[in-house]
């Protein structure tokens, strides 16, 4: 991953905490499903099938 990607990525990991916090007051949950989102979108399969 190049500086520009890197950068793209957090910033639209930042938009999408500001838009999952929205609707969820817990913070570390927030984050949690916003990584999750983001290793799932990635390839990364998150937690796996629930």
């Amino acid at each position: 991953m190049n500086g520009r990607t890197s950068r793209t990525s957090t910033g639209s990991r930042h938009s999408c905490l500001r838009a999952v916090l929205a609707t969820e007051a817990d913070r570390a949950l927030a984050k949690d499903l916003v990584a999750e989102a983001f290793a799932r979108a990635a390839g990364g399969g998150g937690r796996g099938p629930r």
